[in-house]
């Protein structure tokens, strides 16, 4: 997470860095220095999301990694990037981007919360059970 948050600060401080990597040309590079740091917007807590997905796989508990993937590219950024720009144009498309993200982020956060606390319970219970 704290990397994500570290590269997140480049990208919304420094974004013509990464244009200048690819043209000289000021308009193009003004152009992303606007729309990069909207368009990366939710990307500090794409490591909660990554985090979550990587602890359910390695639980056993592939169907909800796959179902986090999904929420965050197909269930919830299409719908977006379709109905956002018919209210703000063009910019509706790089909005959804980090409207997904963190709805996404949140909801695996979320989730990870409590698969975690219950699967703690259950190994506290059952190290405290009594032996017979």
């Amino acid at each position: 997470v704290a990397t994500t948050v570290c590269f997140y600060a480049i990208i919304f401080f420094i974004p013509q860095l990464f244009a200048r990597i690819f043209t000289s040309d000021p308009a193009l590079t003004n152009l992303v220095a606007d729309l990069l740091p909207i368009f990366m917007g939710g990307m500090w807590l794409f490591g909660v999301q990554m985090t979550a997905q990587m602890f359910f796989v390695g639980t056993g508990e592939a169907k909800k990694s796959l179902f986090l993937a999904l929420l965050r590219k197909v269930i919830i950024l299409i719908p977006l990037a379709l109905l956002l720009p018919r209210w703000f144009e063009v910019r509706g498309i790089y909005y959804s981007e980090p409207i997904a993200d963190i709805i996404s982020a949140s909801t695996a956060g979320i989730l990870l919360w409590i698969t975690a606390r219950k699967t703690l319970s259950q190994e506290n219970i059952a190290i405290h059970a009594p032996n017979k």
